[in-house]
């Protein structure tokens, strides 16, 4: 997807997707129907994404913590996510490019903002991405040219209406703690300039400055598995 780089890894040997993309300018409707994996995003410069379950099942862990129901994530520019999805779920990003000011979002930092909502406004988003992309569906490129900006209108009342419902939750501190997905990226980038070679966890520990035991915690907190599982 155009301004979003995911590498994702299955977690099933057998894998079905679906996958639908609305572009219009300035904004970008991504649907996708996934499958069980482990996932890692990060969303390009000088833009504004926003991210929301499109059904509910079993829990997605976003950014360490298992919680999308009444949940509704964003991300500015270069922000970064990882997921575990353990079951085929079904999600929506809306990309807005340039970078969305002036409405009193939330802003994100280095990783995407998770934040609790009311159900009502997610269903509300849930119900008009769906109707815009049925109605989108039949027609031709003169009338999508002619229907984005009420689209990205309505798509910008929708989430406005979600922050504004937004309270305080203890998970999405938790969602949003930098200390923790601050090591666990360290801890990718060195595993990542180590293949082919064993990387031990006194070792990998040096190399992103924390103790076993921080590091330990942040690969169980965004991966819910022991840092012994990704190293020797």
């Amino acid at each position: 997807m155009r301004n979003l780089k995911v590498e994702f890894t299955p977690l099933a040997r057998k894998i079905s997707a679906e996958q639908v993309i609305l572009s219009l300018p300035g904004c970008d409707i991504n649907f996708a129907k996934s499958f069980p994996r482990i996932a890692d995003g990060q969303l390009a410069d000088n833009c504004t994404a926003v991210g929301f379950s499109m059904d509910d099942g079993f829990p997605i862990r976003f950014n360490g913590v298992e919680r999308d129901h009444s949940a509704i994530a964003i991300g500015g520019s270069g922000a970064a996510y990882s997921t575990v999805e353990r079951a085929e779920r079904q999600f929506t990003s809306i990309i807005f490019t340039p970078t969305i000011q002036d409405r009193g979002w939330p802003q994100a930092g280095p990783n995407w903002k998770a934040l609790e909502t009311s159900t009502a406004a997610q269903h509300w988003l849930r119900e008009l991405v769906r109707q815009i992309l049925s109605i989108s569906a039949t027609f031709d490129a003169c009338e999508t040219g002619n229907a984005s900006s009420a689209i990205r209108e309505s798509l910008l009342a929708g989430i406005d209406a979600a922050f504004a419902d937004v309270v305080d939750a203890r998970w999405a501190f938790h969602a949003n703690c930098l200390g923790y997905f601050r090591i666990f990226r360290d801890i990718q980038e060195v595993l990542s300039g180590n293949i082919g070679r064993p990387v031990y966890s006194d070792e990998l520990a040096r190399e992103v400055g924390a103790s076993v035991r921080t590091m330990h915690e942040a690969v169980k907190r965004y991966r819910g598995m022991s840092s012994t599982d990704i190293c020797a």
